[in-house]
């Protein structure tokens, strides 16, 4: 890592994170497109496959078919999140954009990955079940599990990658939280433009009419923020990492050549 690339490593507020993310994002937005893409098309297929199971009926929704096959979106999701964390983790450290190096890197840990996500369900699902708050907090401190299980060195096996993401977010779930619901918003707005413009053009356009079409549509849709919220986790990864262990002035002491504890 240079010198310069260090010296950009520095505590950010919320909206400094936001906008970092943007950055990284925009530098190679067509490449995270792509990534995404790439898993977004299996996760059609099975979703087209199994929406009469998900969906008896137009206003009904069959629990266990839905959180299966919501389960197994997230799984295939994780790949390409993987893929652009690694490609977003390197680039942000100012090792540059290399696809290839981060597919190789998710596929060397991708067993890790797996685990660390199947975790961080089992996580939610029993804090929903014993109490809301506790799966919604589960959801918030490990939202940056996936980036831990591709980019962190300490984190071992998806037990290690979800300690990892818990431990880094230890007195800063102010500032997770806060970042979370940001992003969260902006896609929100994002999926209500996209699903009014459905409406618009569904009198004109009848194969957005269907219920299917437009759940498709929206599920689609995410291969345009999929990589922003990467990015966002990202960013939120190494800031965490900063205000917890210094890693700023580790890796501008490594570039300089001088010990940290200098």
């Amino acid at each position: 890592m240079t010198a310069s690339a260090a010296s950009a490593l520095r505590p950010r507020t919320v909206t400094e994170i936001v906008d970092a993310a943007f950055s990284l994002m925009r530098a190679r937005y067509g490449a995270y497109v792509a990534v995404t893409m790439i898993i977004e098309v299996p996760i059609l297929v099975l979703r087209a496959a199994v929406y009469s199971d998900v969906h008896p009926t137009p206003a009904s929704i069959a629990w266990i078919p839905a959180g299966i096959e919501l389960l197994a979106v997230s799984l295939m999701a994780s790949i390409a999140q993987g893929v652009c964390a690694a490609a977003m983790s390197a680039d942000y450290l100012g090792q540059g954009f290399r696809l290839s190096r981060a597919i190789v890197r998710v596929r060397d840990r991708v067993a890790t990955l797996v685990a660390a996500v199947l975790l961080l369900w089992l996580a939610i699902i029993v804090g929903t079940v014993l109490l809301l708050i506790p799966g919604v907090y589960a959801a918030f401190r490990l939202a940056i599990v996936v980036c831990v299980a591709v980019v962190d060195e300490r984190a071992t096996g998806g037990i290690g990658a979800v300690r990892r993401a818990w431990e880094l977010g230890r007195h800063q779930m102010q500032r997770v939280f806060l970042t979370l619901l940001f992003i969260g918003l902006i896609v929100q707005i994002f999926l209500f433009a996209l699903r009014a413009g459905m409406g618009v053009l569904a009198p004109s356009w009848p194969a957005l009419r269907s219920l299917r079409a437009q759940e498709l549509v929206m599920s689609a849709s995410g291969c345009l923020y999929y990589p922003f919220m990467v990015a966002v986790q990202t960013v939120l990864y190494y800031d965490l990492r900063i205000r917890n262990e210094a890693l700023d002035v580790e890796m501008m002491s490594a570039a300089l050549g001088t010990p940290a504890t200098a």
